[in-house]
């Protein structure tokens, strides 16, 4: 055995940091790689099949026979699936009560004219997004009414999915916001919601957890489309924050204003927000600085 530059030489075969190297072919493992593909040894006379034959010369007396065979291929990934989220347009109680329990309130006339800017948005990306295979909608009137508008638009029926529904916030229901922000509790609904549930409702994990997995099921019911879906505030925060994998705890940082749109794209590789909150131009009362009470 022979030592030059700190490679071992040895029968014709030049050994460096455990390969063996030999006519060009790097033998490591007992199988040969050459020109970055796995090629493996044959010493037999049989046919070797398809692909690039290629001999060797003779090492230790035997003739090495090797089959150039082609790594797979990765298979080609599935288009990602759009989910548009939509939030409900204003209400007369929407941003001073807690939602009432049963129907709730419809529409207002402001409300209306928000959910068509909306409409007229998502009919602009269609152009870019694939093709909208369904248009889901919470129950409660405010988002039928919602859904109902979207529905002219976009030429979908519209399918009820009880998952999509607000929070039950059980005996806080109809009250003022102003009253319930002097509550303790308040503080908990802000910022640890995670361990809040509202007295004879709902807690806010389980409607993330509730709204997050409706979200994707509803997704992953329509592989390589677009989906659209009609829901409420708390809600779609939780998916959002969801998809930008924050905890529940930070979901009261997501901001998600009346008929509103929010796009997230799903795919194999996991999650993308492709916006969030977007919102028509205001009307002119607003414009002019004089918004709502």
């Amino acid at each position: 055995m022979a030592y030059f530059g700190g490679v071992a030489y040895f029968g014709g075969l030049a050994y460096f940091g455990g390969v063996a190297y030999f006519g060009g072919v790097a033998y490591f493992g007992g199988v040969a790689y050459f020109g970055g593909d796995e090629l493996h040894p044959d010493m037999r006379r049989s046919h070797l099949g398809p692909g690039c034959r290629s001999r060797l010369g003779s090492a230790h007396g035997h003739e090495q026979r090797i089959v150039w065979r082609q790594m797979p291929r990765r298979p080609k990934p599935a288009p990602p699936t759009i989910l548009a989220l939509v939030r409900h347009g204003l209400t007369p109680t929407t941003g001073k009560e807690m939602p009432e329990r049963g129907p709730g309130p419809s529409l207002s006339e402001e409300g209306i004219a928000q959910v068509e800017q909306a409409a007229l948005h998502i009919a602009a990306w269609r152009a870019q997004w694939p093709a909208i295979a369904a248009l889901y909608s919470s129950p409660l009137r405010r988002t039928r009414d919602t859904a109902g508008i979207l529905a002219k638009y976009l030429d979908r029926e519209v399918v009820e999915v009880p998952e999509l529904a607000d929070c039950d916030v059980g005996d806080w229901a109809g009250q003022a916001l102003k009253q319930l922000a002097r509550k303790p509790e308040w503080a908990t609904v802000v910022h640890r919601p995670s361990d809040f549930c509202f007295p004879g409702g709902e807690a806010l994990a389980g409607m993330a957890s509730r709204v997050v997995g409706a979200a994707k099921r509803l997704a992953g019911a329509h592989p390589g489309a677009t989906v659209v879906a009609v829901s409420h505030a708390d809600p779609i925060k939780a998916v959002l924050a969801d998809a930008l994998g924050m905890h529940l705890d930070m979901f009261q940082r997501v901001l998600v204003s009346p008929a509103s749109v929010s796009v997230i794209s799903y795919s194999a590789s996991g999650a993308q927000v492709l916006e969030a909150n977007w919102t028509g131009p205001p009307p002119p009362a607003q414009s002019q600085g004089k918004g709502p009470g």
